[in-house]
């Protein structure tokens, strides 16, 4: 049964999200990273999993939308002693770009490989599974193009869809950009040919007419997150 218009999402990350729902009474500090469970929090019913894609420690609280104006206040009031706020789906993208987190429709979709994505890790090739045939000319790293990160030398702020070039040719295109409030600079992913992606690499982004430096970067931008890149592979 579809009980997708009578569930409510409630997102709780960062550093301090262990804490906060310790505090309003889910039993979560056993729950490993990826790992999901079922309990009762103050007359709630719950699915909570410690997920998220953010680069934070982080959990999504699943229940019965009728009870999302309490839990939502509920969160809140714990949280303030933690700093914690309420944002949008437009922080969450810009954490997930800090952290190299590719995202379908973006990064990936059904003509991006695995390898060129950098999401070789994913791939098991001793298994059999559907397009594998179509994957082993890529499993030694061969592939025509590679998704990279780059940062702009000049304050500007890439988006997606913007032409990426090097020595006046177009070479590619910017799937993710933002301009990174920690970082205090313009970041972005994209897709360039392989013999351009390497970090160190200079390129040119048109945005809005103008071409504005960048660099290509090793992913991820931000590392002190508090989940590390090994806990998604």
């Amino acid at each position: 049964m579809d009980k997708s218009s009578r569930t409510a999402l409630l997102a709780v990350q960062g550093p301090a999200s262990e804490k906060i729902l310790l505090n309003v009474g889910f039993n979560v500090s056993n729950l490993d990273y990826f790992e999901f469970i079922r309990q009762m929090c103050r007359g709630i019913e719950c699915v909570v999993a410690r997920t998220g894609y953010t680069g934070e420690d982080g959990f999504e609280i699943f229940f019965p939308v009728d009870y999302a104006f309490s839990l939502w206040a509920t969160l809140n009031t714990a949280g303030k002693k933690y700093g914690l706020k309420p944002v949008g789906l437009g922080a969450r993208d810009t954490l997930r770009i800090e952290v190299g987190y590719p995202l379908y429709g973006n990064e990936i979709d059904e003509k991006t490989n695995p390898v060129e994505a950098g999401l070789s890790w994913v791939v098991d090739m001793e298994k059999d599974f559907i397009g594998k045939e179509a994957l082993k000319s890529y499993v030694n790293g061969i592939t025509a193009r590679r998704l990279i990160g780059f940062e702009t030398i000049e304050k500007a702020v890439p988006r997606s869809h913007y032409d990426i070039f090097s020595g006046g040719n177009k070479i590619g295109y910017v799937t993710s950009g933002t301009l990174s409030p920690v970082l205090n600079r313009g970041i972005g992913l994209g897709y360039v040919p392989a013999e351009i992606s390497r970090p160190g690499s200079s390129v040119d982004i048109s945005i809005r007419g103008k071409m504005v430096r960048a660099e290509i970067v090793k992913k991820p931008f931000y590392t002190k997150g508090s989940i590390k890149r090994d806990k998604i592979g």
